[in-house]
């Protein structure tokens, strides 16, 4: 499966320029300098409310703003965007903050998958540790383009990981993007949902994510524990 050569020096030339003018307005402009300082602190605290009422201060160009540094976690690895989603849950209510996070999401991994294929293996051992590499690389050997999807369903695995490593793959950007938003459509609306709720009632929110993130990393060990040992048998 050899990928599209061409599809991809065109959209590794898009993603560097979009990379070269977010530089030049962080460094050039004071504005945006101190919102990415701002949201940073806040989302390396996971300090949702704050982030929440920060954002909410910006009107309705709130969502441009979310949706930004969604794709701007998906580069840039220590940033956490688990916090993202449930404050455009707790701004846009459940199914229009779903919608919002699962839509910036795909951005987000389309530029690493990009940045990763036509960068190649030395910039991303540069982001990651090997050894998490070498996981993904063994999961996907043995499983293919499913453990992408696989990968996407459990919450715990790092979303930039997966994103920049499977750019190094032979899958095709479409199967990628498939697999991508699928895996990522039960977290977003379940996560979204407890992010509505995070204000209300901050312990049962707490509760009902641990409990989903759970039960998805227990199915999806089950899942393949019985898919090798059929294999096996």
């Amino acid at each position: 499966m050899e990928p599209d050569r061409k599809q991809t020096a065109r959209m590794t030339r898009w993603v560097l320029i979009g990379l070269l003018l977010s530089l030049v307005l962080l460094f050039v402009f004071e504005g945006p300098r101190a919102f990415l300082m701002t949201t940073s602190g806040y989302l390396m605290d996971a300090d949702i409310v704050g982030l929440r009422d920060y954002l909410r201060s910006f009107g309705s160009s709130a969502w441009l703003l979310t949706s930004a540094l969604m794709v701007l976690q998906g580069i840039i690895a220590p940033l956490p965007a688990f916090p993202l989603t449930l404050v455009n849950a707790l701004i846009y209510g459940p199914w229009l903050g779903a919608l919002i996070s699962w839509a910036s999401a795909q951005v987000a991994a389309l530029v690493c998958f990009y940045i990763a294929r036509g960068f190649g293996r030395p910039l991303v051992d540069a982001i990651f540790p090997k050894r998490h590499l070498d996981r993904f690389d063994a999961f996907f050997e043995e499983h293919g383009g499913m453990a992408i999807f696989a990968m996407r369903l459990v919450p715990l695995v790092g979303f930039d990981l997966v994103s920049y490593a499977s750019g190094l793959t032979q899958v095709r950007t479409r199967y990628f993007m498939i697999a991508t938003g699928l895996g990522q459509v039960p977290a977003a609306l379940f996560y979204s949902y407890a992010g509505a709720e995070l204000a209300e009632s901050p312990g049962r929110a707490i509760f009902m994510m641990s409990a989903f993130a759970g039960f998805m990393l227990t199915l999806m060990t089950l899942v393949f524990w019985w898919k090798r040992r059929a294999r096996s048998g």
